[in-house]
């Protein structure tokens, strides 16, 4: 479906203070980009998968094209939620 709101998750901005990309424009331009993508896009999409997310259960990742950075998100009919910001390949689950 597309045309979901956008939630950033508690620990959203704390992680890209973490990993400096509230300092770097064009960063934040990629992680933007990737956002207006899983608001407007179907859910999931082919290059997403799903990781462990302890202790909450699972959600699904999204990598920065070109960069080595994934978006943890979950998601439903009318809400992505983007959960954090992670540099370190989260690990597949599922099938």
């Amino acid at each position: 479906m597309a045309g979901r709101r956008l939630a950033l998750k508690e620990a959203f901005r704390p992680s890209l203070d973490r990993l400096r990309i509230t300092w770097d424009a064009a960063e934040r331009a990629r992680i933007a980009a990737v956002l207006r993508d899983l608001m407007a896009g179907p859910l999931p999409g082919v290059e997403d998968h799903q990781t462990v997310l302890y202790p909450a259960g699972v959600a699904w990742v999204r990598q920065v094209p070109g960069r080595r950075l994934w978006i943890l998100y979950r998601f439903d009919d009318d809400v992505v939620s983007a959960i954090a910001l992670v540099d370190r390949r989260p690990v597949h689950v599922g099938d």
